[in-house]
């Protein structure tokens, strides 16, 4: 069995025992009707906010920027950009720091300071939210920091040049703590990895034709589950959530990560994104899933100014 399988097959093992979500299966199988497929199409990172058009420098900025692709739970406390989300603050501070500073030495990064993270990420430390997750961020590049020199004498693109294939390259990625995304529900191991997924992804967005990402199995990955699917299936009414888990959402209570309604909030958007792109193609309509998760993305954008509705906050290195 395939990683990506693997990933599909534990997150159908969560939806068929779920108890804090209920699925509107007729739903389900007509949403496809109310998508705009033409947001499928891939399209390129901003370069407002992204490095962009440097090569293998590219792929390197996106490999430091998704080491730390988190802190959903944490950006209504950040000292964000102006008109800009915790996202895309994050993306354009660190293109501002590599364009002056350059790619640090993976040594470099392996001993980053929290310190120096809020200088990066010009976040106060004084903010307790801010400062824990500046926490993180360090934890995160200091792991990738030392992942990179063991392993690949620090070479940061050193895991692409040794995969034949995206799941050989996630594979590599996951060993890494911070990329080991994966929850206990009930005693059954569930890998998500999203963001290993993710970063594949985002390099192949910005540097489509780099020789190291000829991988022929990246439309076999998974959509990218974090809060921001749950929350597209919730409002346009696929799925329901138990009313107790329905009000800590919508008061912004923290959702424990690793928790079974958190586990089984991100195995139903797995699942069923899978049952949606399979209707979508048995109507002879080319899709991918990850193209699909573009989809659902950019539904939920126009979601967020149609709705007063709440995503989900949870406090972890995984989104």
């Amino acid at each position: 069995m395939s990683l990506f399988d693997g990933i599909k097959e534990a997150s159908e093992k969560v939806v068929e025992s779920m108890s804090w979500v209920k699925v509107d299966m007729d739903a389900l199988l007509m949403y496809p009707e109310r998508l705009d497929l033409s947001t499928a199409e891939l399209l390129n990172h901003s370069p407002e906010e992204h490095l962009l058009g440097c090569g293998d420098d590219t792929l390197r900025y996106f490999i430091l920027l998704d080491a730390i692709n988190f802190g959903s739970g944490y950006f209504p406390y950040m000292d964000k950009g102006e008109g800009l989300s915790g996202y895309f603050t994050v993306a354009s501070r660190l293109k501002s720091h590599l364009e002056s500073a350059g790619i640090p030495s993976s040594l470099e990064l392996s001993q980053i300071s929290a310190d120096t993270c809020a200088r990066i990420f010009e976040q106060p430390l004084n903010n307790a939210h801010a400062s824990e997750l500046m926490k993180l961020f360090s934890y995160a590049w200091r792991c990738l920091g030392e992942w990179v020199t063991t392993n690949f004498d620090g070479d940061y693109l050193g895991f692409l040049r040794g995969s034949k294939t995206a799941e050989e390259a996630i594979g590599a990625l996951v060993t890494m703590k911070p990329f080991q995304d994966v929850a206990l529900y009930f005693g059954d191991v569930i890998p998500f990895y999203k963001r290993a997924q993710i970063l594949l992804q985002d390099m192949d967005l910005a540097e489509p034709s780099h020789p190291l990402l000829t991988f022929p199995d990246l439309d076999d990955m998974t959509v990218f589950a974090d809060n921001v699917l749950p929350y597209v299936l919730r409002m346009d009414k696929i799925i329901q959530l138990h009313p107790w888990l329905e009000s800590r959402i919508e008061n912004e209570e923290l959702i424990a990560n690793g928790s079974p309604e958190e586990v089984e909030l991100r195995a139903c958007a797995v699942h069923f994104s899978e049952l949606i792109a399979a209707t979508i193609r048995s109507d002879l309509k080319s899709i991918s899933t990850r193209r699909l998760d573009f989809v659902l993305w950019n539904r939920g954008q126009q979601l967020k100014k149609l709705h007063s509705g709440k995503r989900h906050r949870c406090r972890c290195i995984f989104y």
